[in-house]
């Protein structure tokens, strides 16, 4: 839906992105402590780092953790507005830390190798080009060679016979 409208990935991106930010963050707010459902936090470093360029994943995994670590504030300070217990929540920023560390290390790894895949096919395709051209050099080498070799004989031939040899040229 993001996409078929504006046909430009990464604005598509950044509205997933900002969609799935909101609607996890308010489990927060609706969800109950027995329910677990503030875990589905975790799941924007993921999303981010499959679909956002390294550097907009940044971005996003930075407001993941400051959204977090707000949270964590307001839970501490107000209670009755976000009824989850500090000491979950402080393990879930943790968790929160170790996913977005590791989809940047990913998206960054992936990245480079990416690059690097880039760079080896331009290589390859400038070796082809230069090899080709070294083929065709040779190939035209081959047929003034073969031509030089008719004419020879074709003299050798005259050179027997007067008569006969210089029909050869």
């Amino acid at each position: 839906w993001c996409y078929y409208k504006t046909h430009d990935y990464d604005q598509a991106v950044e509205k997933i992105m900002l969609i799935l930010t909101a609607l996890i963050f308010t489990f927060f707010f609706i969800g109950e402590h027995e329910s677990f459902d503030v875990f589905w936090v975790l799941i924007i470093p993921v999303v981010g780092m499959m679909l956002a360029s390294p550097e907009r994943l940044l971005f996003w995994l930075k407001l993941f953790l400051l959204l977090l670590g707000l949270l964590l504030i307001v839970g501490y300070f107000f209670p009755e507005i976000i009824k989850y217990e500090t000491f979950a929540l402080f393990s879930l920023l943790w968790a929160g830390i170790f996913i977005a560390l590791m989809s940047y290390y990913y998206a960054k790894i992936k990245t480079h190798l990416e690059n690097q895949i880039h760079h080896y096919q331009n290589n390859l395709e400038d070796k082809i080009a230069i090899a080709t051209k070294e083929i065709w050099t040779l190939n035209k080498s081959l047929e003034e060679t073969q031509g030089e070799i008719v004419e020879r004989l074709g003299t050798l031939g005259e050179y027997r016979s007067k008569e006969r040899g210089a029909h050869v040229r």
